[in-house]
């Protein structure tokens, strides 16, 4: 009978004080391992809207959507900020064919890329969930949802890769399609580049040990090679005469009997736009795996 009255206390007792703990329950939402899987797009000077000299969400082209999974660690530092760390890999892709701007169609440019990203990242919540006692209860008004933004810091690399007539990828960057390499203007591209997360997501908890979220961002990046084409068409007989018929036929692979092509695509003219630097993005589901270890005991209704 006494050890039943003293359970009872001490059950009454903190439930006296689960006000002035529910403040600090966020910290056994703190830190978690994360795993990633969802699409990625390129967003550059391939394929796109049928529009001339549009960028960014505007010129998205779903043909190109391909898969990236990551994983990562993520920790909360105030109830409304979190700090994480990701790595990432997918695929990304661009081709002039999905495009119905007909300067772009006939220059008939492709590519597609291994993607690999490393960056660390600031969430701000907009609104936190509800972690109280009462969470999961029927009587509860409120969700355990989160919604946040974030930015980040960040290195991406990729490697550029196009199909050559007899059905072989071959790696465009060490070809100088663009004349890098061959005039001291024209410098080769590193496949390494800064990039520049930001974005939006919402997190569901699950239960106590599993969340799960939902998140699109934008990366911004230092470079415009992502799919090997920023600047002007190099000199073709100058590039098969140094690098050979690969590297010309890359160089410029529209038909020469469209008249739209023969017309666009010789030495100076445009072949991109190197005001504009390419980006990409993620859409993702993350699951979420709390590390706070979780202690059951005789009070099982205090979180």
């Amino acid at each position: 009978m006494r050890k039943a009255l003293n359970i009872i206390l001490v059950c009454l007792f903190l439930t006296g004080i689960s006000s002035e703990l529910s403040a600090q329950k966020w910290k056994k939402n703190r830190s978690f391992l994360t795993v990633h899987l969802g699409g990625s797009n390129f967003l550059g000077e391939l394929g796109g809207s049928p529009d001339i000299g549009t960028f960014g969400l505007k010129d998205f082209d779903i043909q190109s959507t391909r898969m990236m999974l990551g994983a990562g660690y993520s920790y909360r530092i105030a109830e409304r900020l979190n700090i994480k760390a990701n790595g990432y890999f997918g695929w990304i892709g661009g081709d002039d064919a999905h495009t119905s701007q007909i300067n772009r169609n006939a220059r008939n440019l492709h590519f597609r890329s291994i993607l690999a990203e490393v960056s660390g990242q600031l969430e701000l919540y907009l609104t936190v969930q509800n972690t109280g006692p009462q969470w999961g209860r029927r009587r509860t008004s409120r969700m355990p949802v989160t919604t946040y933004i974030f930015a980040g810091v960040g290195g991406v690399y990729t490697n550029p890769k196009a199909k050559y007539t007899d059905g072989s990828w071959h790696a465009l960057q060490p070809l100088g399609t663009e004349g890098q390499g061959l005039v001291e203007t024209r410098k080769p591209y590193s496949r390494i580049a800064m990039s520049f997360p930001y974005g939006i997501g919402l997190k569901y908890e699950i239960n106590r040990r599993y969340h799960l979220g939902i998140e699109y961002g934008i990366r911004l990046t230092t470079t415009d090679y992502m799919d090997d084409v920023s600047t002007t068409y190099f000199d073709v007989n100058k590039i098969r005469a140094e690098r050979g018929d690969i590297a010309a036929y890359f160089s410029n692979p529209s038909d020469p009997t469209d008249p739209v092509a023969f017309n666009g695509t010789s030495p100076g003219n445009q072949r991109g736009n190197p005001v504009n630097n390419d980006s990409y993005m993620f859409a993702q589901f993350t699951l979420y795996v709390n590390l706070y270890k979780i202690r059951t005991n005789i009070c099982s209704f205090q979180y």
